[in-house]
């Protein structure tokens, strides 16, 4: 056998050997996870965002409510002069 070969042999033994430990990659079924954990990350994000927008709001109206029950309640309850 001339050297050649046996070295070919050689790098295809190694090549074998490194595919049966290291998996194949298709890199578009790996984009496909990626892409999709992206996009949910994305709409995670902007649900939390408008949750605290909506928060802030309900804050504000609950504090509005309360001034104008104070406001009613000192009406009513302070003596006429």
């Amino acid at each position: 056998m001339s050297p050649c070969t046996q070295e070919a042999k050689a790098v295809n033994a190694v090549v074998f050997e490194m595919n049966e430990r290291m998996p194949i990659v298709n890199t578009k079924l790996q984009a496909e996870p990626l892409r999709e954990s992206f996009e949910l990350s994305e709409k995670k994000r902007k649900v939390e965002e408008d949750i605290k927008i909506a928060d802030a709001r309900s804050k504000l109206i609950i504090e509005n409510d309360a001034l104008k029950d104070i406001e009613a309640y000192k009406t009513r309850s302070l003596p006429e002069a």
